[in-house]
């Protein structure tokens, strides 16, 4: 299962966001998943670069670029059941934290 996490739209990252990105992805993990992080904001991204982040998740510019990224990192045998869906995640308007 591939799960993108849309932070274009977020002006700050805090320990909350931290948190709840870490916490995704260990779950995602255990079950065999991936998280990938979308990230435009320079100073967004250098914010998740202070908490390295960057090592431990992939940010991309755009969504599609997250999802070609993770589509070259699928084994070529395992089948279309087996890969799951991708979900892309954006909190709805109004809704992105450090924006209200």
């Amino acid at each position: 299962m591939l799960v993108v996490v849309d932070l274009s739209e977020t002006t700050i990252v805090d320990s909350v966001t931290l948190g709840a990105v870490m916490a995704a992805m260990k779950r995602l993990r255990a079950r065999g998943g991936q998280l990938r992080l979308v990230v435009r904001r320079r100073d967004v991204r250098r914010m998740l670069e202070i908490a390295l982040v960057d090592r431990i998740l992939p940010i991309h510019g755009s969504r599609e670029e997250a999802l070609a990224a993770a589509a070259e990192d699928v084994e070529p045998r395992r089948s279309a059941r087996a890969q799951g869906a991708a979900r892309v995640f954006r909190p709805p308007p109004g809704e992105e934290h450090g924006t209200a």
